[in-house]
């Protein structure tokens, strides 16, 4: 068992979890493992593996192979309500004022992806900004 945790490859290493404690607690307790074994100057590379939040992880995955996906590695969050403003006014410049009725350009859009027919959202404020 010793050996198979010595072989362990931190650059390759991917741990995910869903809150930012669990996050801090799953990588003490991995420089633990590995400082115990013996392996203490690999627990000192642990900000070489992909440990985290399931968002830092995908954010550092995107960024890391955005090139090879086509795709700018200039990606950052979206900060506070920010992202429900670019929705709202993105949805605004696609549906027709008569809610329900997509324009050509998001018709075409969600059939190519397989989305099907874009659905009309109640509920959400109009922007003001859009």
């Amino acid at each position: 068992m010793k050996h198979a945790r010595s072989a362990l490859l931190i650059d390759g290493l991917v741990a995910v979890t869903y809150m930012t404690k669990a996050q801090a607690e799953l990588a003490a307790r991995i420089r633990r493992v590995l400082g115990d074994t013996g392996a203490g100057e690999r627990a000192q590379q642990i900000p070489l593996a992909y440990l985290g939040t399931v968002h830092s992880v995908r954010l550092r995955l995107l960024k890391e192979f955005a090139l090879d996906a086509g795709l700018s590695p200039a990606v950052d969050v979206i900060p506070g309500n920010e992202g429900r403003r670019l929705l709202q006014a993105g949805l605004e410049r696609e549906l027709d004022p008569s809610f329900g009725h997509a324009s050509r350009s998001s018709r075409s859009t969600c059939s190519s992806t397989g989305m099907g027919a874009p659905v009309a959202l109640t509920g959400l404020p109009r922007s003001t900004t859009a």
